[in-house]
Formats: C-alpha cells, structure tokens, sequence
C-alpha cells in the first residue's frame, strides 16, 4: 500500500505575503491528493524571540525600508 505524499510548508506570517505563497503550494499539492499542513515557524519560537522578530521586522520596513531593501 502506497501511503500519501505528505507536505509541509514553514513561512514566518508577520506579513501576509509568504503565507499565501505557502498556501497556493499547499493547494496546489492538496489537489494531488497530498496531506498538506501549515505551520508559522514564529509558532514554534518563545513569545520573547516572536515579539522581537516581529517588532524589529515591523520597525524597519515602516521606520528604515532602504536597510530592509538592502537585506532581502
């Protein structure tokens, strides 16, 4: 017996770009017949290290975007 192809997708979701990105793979595989399973890697985090990636994420693309340019 074939056991079904099983996908899992991490993406951090303080924006909501990656987590449609993630989500269209998803489905896309879904629709294959894949088991299919989300997880915001930040979930996985203490809450101290999730409020400061996403504080320190939020504050440079409001506060410095030419420094958030220059590293992505």
């Amino acid at each position: 017996m074939t056991r079904p192809v099983r996908v899992l997708a991490f993406a951090i979701t303080i924006s909501s770009g990656h987590r449609r990105a993630a989500e269209a793979v998803l489905e896309s595989f879904a629709e294959g017949g894949a088991e299919t399973r989300f997880v915001d890697a930040l979930d996985l985090q203490s809450p101290w290290t999730k409020s400061f990636v996403t504080e320190t994420y939020l504050s440079l693309i409001q506060n410095r975007p030419g420094v958030w340019s220059f590293l992505y």
